[in-house]
């Protein structure tokens, strides 16, 4: 099979248009809010039980004011949430960005469940790019900076395409290095920083109150689930405006950066245009 070069190119938001930074981040904004039980709610579904139990009710975050977990708990929660949470809100946005656009009807329940579909895949993909990026930094830390960068679209690829994880992040080496190393950092710096935004607006207010209740088994509580509200935010913008960069990235080199295992099925890779305000199948 080859790397398909046919999907539409026109409409309000097509997977085909190469889109600058403002573009880029207007559509992501647009469709991450137009759309929150696809990707917000989905996201708190994956990670807040996990900040519950990890954190709060094994990590002894409950009984803490600032919903802090002991340390030896604190590294299980990050494992587990960074890895295996990551992967699934990564793989559910990612293959939820295509059948939105292909005008399918996606629920909570449905973006799960094909996230679902390319866990492992996506999982084995975050892993190595973990790994990776661990080996780099350990070499003198600005191997890893290259690395987090150049793999960046790893996890992406893994779940649009099915591919293994080294095929997977071999493939976003090549389009990093094709569409540009220092556009992508920026590009991941800019996401990080916009991500922060709607969570901080959400948690600063939340913490203030419960400091202002002052009660330790009140405040706890709170800030645990505040935290995981946090997290989810994050990540759930972070995996929705990659994708969306994946899609631009394509659209601006092309194809053939793509290495023959990682090529799409048809029904993953089949982009077409998405308009919120017109398709009566998203409301």
């Amino acid at each position: 099979m080859q790397p398909r070069t046919d999907y539409p190119d026109t409409g309000r938001y097509a997977l085909t248009d190469h889109k600058t930074v403002g573009p880029l981040f207007g559509s992501a904004v647009k469709i991450w809010l137009s759309k929150p039980s696809v990707f917000i709610v989905a996201a708190l579904v994956v990670i807040l039980p996990m900040e519950l139990l990890f954190t709060g009710l094994l990590g002894g975050g409950f009984n803490d004011p600032e919903g802090l977990a002991t340390p030896e708990w604190e590294v299980v929660d990050t494992l587990v949430v960074s890895l295996i949470g990551a992967s699934l809100v990564t793989a559910a946005h990612a293959r939820a960005v295509v059948a939105l656009a292909a005008g399918e009807n996606v629920r909570t329940g449905s973006a799960l469940r094909l996230g679902g579909g390319a866990f492992l895949t996506v999982l084995g993909a975050a892993l190595c790019y973990t790994l990776a990026t661990i080996a780099g930094m350990l070499a003198l830390i600005v191997p890893g900076i290259y690395l987090s960068v150049a793999l960046l679209f790893g996890p992406q690829i893994a779940a649009l395409t099915n591919t293994g994880p080294l095929d997977s992040l071999s493939s976003s080496y090549r389009l990093v290095r094709a569409a540009g190393w220092w556009r992508t950092f920026g590009y991941s710096i800019l996401i990080f920083v916009l991500a922060l935004v709607p969570a901080l607006l959400l948690a600063i207010p939340i913490l203030l109150l419960s400091e202002l209740i002052g009660d330790p088994s009140v405040a706890g509580p709170i800030s645990v689930v505040v935290g995981g509200v946090v997290l989810a935010l994050i990540y759930s913008f972070t995996a929705l405006v990659q994708s969306l960069l994946y899609f631009s990235y394509r659209a601006k080199v092309g194809d053939p950066w793509a290495s023959d295992a990682a090529v799409g099925a048809p029904d993953l890779e089949a982009g077409a245009d998405w308009d919120p305000s017109k398709s009566e199948a998203l409301h």
